[in-house]
């Protein structure tokens, strides 16, 4: 399936020339395919589609670690200001590893470190995290988190990419998604897809658009409804009516 596949090509070095990412105001969405596939149709805001030797899918596979207690979930549950997500990312297609670092700054951006051709959370990959946590929050924050951490859930999706002509803002589509989490199985209902509309500025563009569809930004992160939907005692960040109309649970 690719959703927007009549825009025009571009390529990834035009794409990130312009704007790497690493610091953004994301907005999350869940919505069904169908209504999305006719609003690129109708849309007037001018988008091109990212393109890497000839295929606009990608297959994505990713690897969360916690601490045993799950410290990583609970921050973000609770909504700390300061609060960080560590993951291994694999892009099937290209046959690239990214080791990952993703914090909250001022402005409810997010800021993401990356370590290239990583995969674990060996001695370089901690090293990695506490110089990446020491950046964004200082020194002192290393005395308040855990950094005990282990493999804990894990992911693959199909994502296709989106970029606004005039301002490199990025649409990214996910579909296909399963997680697995303590030998439990989520999947993304077939028919709806989770869209991350990321910008510098708090709106894109696409904002008005996605309104038409009354979709609502909400607070959603794969990671949190993985461990939310399949941990027998957790504390509720996705609501039962949720979890049945967007997924099954095996």
């Amino acid at each position: 399936m690719n959703i927007g596949s009549h825009f025009p090509a571009i390529d990834l070095n035009t794409v990130t020339s312009g704007w790497n990412l690493q610091k953004r105001k994301d907005a999350k969405y869940i919505i069904e395919i169908d209504a999305l596939t006719q609003l690129f149709v109708d849309t007037e805001v001018e988008l091109s589609q990212l393109e890497i030797a000839g295929k606009r899918n990608f297959e994505y596979s990713t690897q969360y670690f916690d601490t045993q207690d799950l410290a990583s979930y609970t921050m973000h549950l609770a909504g700390k200001r300061k609060r960080f997500k560590v993951r291994h990312r694999h892009y099937k297609d290209t046959n690239l590893d990214r080791f990952e670092v993703k914090t909250k700054v001022p402005r409810s951006q997010t800021h993401k470190y990356i370590l290239e051709s990583h995969t674990d959370f060996d001695s370089k990959g901690r090293d990695f995290v506490a110089h990446s946590l020491v950046a964004a929050y200082g020194d002192e924050y290393l005395t308040e988190v855990d950094l005990d951490l282990r493999p804990v859930a894990q992911m693959t999706f199909t994502r296709s990419t989106l970029v606004l002509t005039h301002s490199l803002d990025r649409i990214t589509i996910d579909t296909g998604l399963k997680s697995k989490f303590e030998g439990r199985e989520l999947n993304l209902r077939d028919d709806f897809c989770i869209l991350e509309l990321k910008s510098e500025e708090v709106r894109s563009a696409m904002h008005t658009d996605l309104l038409k569809l009354s979709a609502r930004p909400r607070k959603l992160s794969k990671y949190m409804v993985t461990v939310d939907a399949l941990n027998a005692d957790r504390p509720r960040a996705i609501t039962e009516r949720d979890l049945a109309r967007y997924f099954v649970r095996n």
